[in-house]
This record gives C-alpha cells, structure tokens and sequence, in this order.
C-alpha cells in the first residue's frame, strides 16, 4: 500500500514511526554501557589506589554525564531528534 500523498503545501511527506521499548532507545542502552564501563574502570583503580587514573575516569564520566543530557535535551527541542532516538521506522501500517 503506497503511503499518502500531501494535500498541503506546508506538509511535504509522510512518515510512519514505531516506538521504541525504554531498553531499546537511543539516549538508553548506549549510555548504560559507557556507565557501567567508566564505574568498572574506576572501581578497578580505587583497588589499586591509583588515584591520577581515578581522576581521570571521573572526568570521563562527567563528560558521558554531559553527553546523555545534552542528548536528552536535543530530543526534547528537535522533533526529528526525538524520532531518531525514541523511534523506528515501520516497515509497514
């Protein structure tokens, strides 16, 4: 089934989104990762009492920190943001 045609001059397309589940987002999973990761590390080094890599891992995780409300920000100011992150697009109606 073709998609609809735009009967308005504003409206130049259509498209069909699906959502996605929480854990399949991209402001989500991604970021969990990277936390879980810099945390490992840190803990890794906390152990060794390596405390100049202690410092630096903090400062990456103020910098994925930065990065995940920046994005979250982004989808909530951009609309086609929000359906590149939060959104998937339907093979099918």
């Amino acid at each position: 089934m073709p998609f609809p045609t735009a009967i308005s001059k504003d409206i130049q397309g259509v498209e069909f989104f699906r959502k996605r589940s929480v854990g399949g987002r991209l402001d989500v999973w991604p970021f969990c990762v990277l936390y879980a990761l810099i945390v490992a590390k840190a803990a890794l080094h906390v152990s060794n009492y390596e405390w100049t890599a202690l410092t630096t891992a903090s400062y990456a995780l103020g910098g994925v920190g930065l990065l995940h409300i920046l994005t979250l920000l982004m989808s909530e100011w951009s609309t086609r943001c929000k359906a590149a992150i939060w959104y998937s697009r339907a093979k099918s109606l």
